[in-house]
């Protein structure tokens, strides 16, 4: 069963479950999702859903009863799903604040990539605390859940520690492009690989040192055209070009 039901002809619900997941099983969901099943949703027992847990499969799932504030239900079927795009590509994002970075996190997802790793340039304004390292890769990590919940996908990708960009830079391999406003070469021209990683710089952009950086390793530079952009901008225009020339949305 897909994520649209063909008697409703209604988008089911889709939730993620941090664990394994079996046919003919029964689980109760944890306490987020039970409640968002129970009080958002409003789901009644008999009712489907389905749930993923980033094994490449949507399970096809009833909700059999409420017991408390706990949903318990069943798994009917396995259904392997493609929604990766053929195009790996690894997401260096430059750290912003708040609700700015969880936004480019959310539509990185949907756009597909496969990794992000926050990083910290010259011009960075945000620099994140040793203390709240974990609690922040933890945030990030569910704003891409989320975002694989609403847009079907199954394979979930990987939030890493940030880094500065220099050491990022030194364990990079294969095609790195670095999006620089400015004049260079137009990002549709950026040489053809199936893994990519792409480099977005902070508001300020990158600094001079950086650019002779990129030179250095031979990175691909790129501009997505006459604008400046904000960097969350930015970030999508560039995966949203990388797509549609090279990836599933040609």
């Amino acid at each position: 069963m897909s994520p649209l039901d063909n008697e409703t002809s209604v988008r089911l619900a889709r939730i993620y479950y941090d664990g394994q997941l079996v046919a003919g099983r029964q689980i109760t969901l944890p306490a987020n999702a039970s409640n968002h099943v129970l009080q958002v949703l409003r789901l009644k027992p008999g009712q489907p859903l389905v749930l993923f847990n980033g094994d490449g499969h949507d399970y096809a799932t009833r909700l059999i009863q409420r017991t408390g504030k706990d949903a318990v239900c069943e798994i009917q079927q396995a259904n392997p799903v493609h929604r990766e795009s053929p195009l790996n590509i690894h997401l260096a994002q430059a750290l912003v604040r708040g609700e700015r970075m969880d936004f480019v996190l959310q539509k990185a997802t949907e756009l597909g990539v496969h990794a992000i790793t926050p990083i910290t340039t010259e011009r960075s304004q945000v620099h994140l605390p040793t203390d709240r390292l974990a609690k922040r890769l933890q945030h990030w990590q569910q704003i891409v859940i989320a975002a694989c919940e609403q847009c079907g996908r199954t394979v979930i990708p990987q939030v890493f520690e940030p880094m500065d960009l220099a050491g990022f830079a030194d364990r990079v391999t294969g095609v790195t492009i670095a999006l620089c406003p400015g004049d260079f070469q137009p990002l549709d021209l950026a040489p053809v690989s199936t893994q990519v990683s792409l480099l977005v710089g902070p508001e300020g952009g990158f600094s001079d040192g950086e650019i002779s950086l990129f030179q250095y390793k031979e990175f691909f530079l790129a501009t997505t055209g006459p604008r400046i952009l904000r960097t969350e901008t930015a970030a999508c225009t560039g995966l949203a070009i990388l797509q549609s020339s090279w990836g599933d949305m040609q």
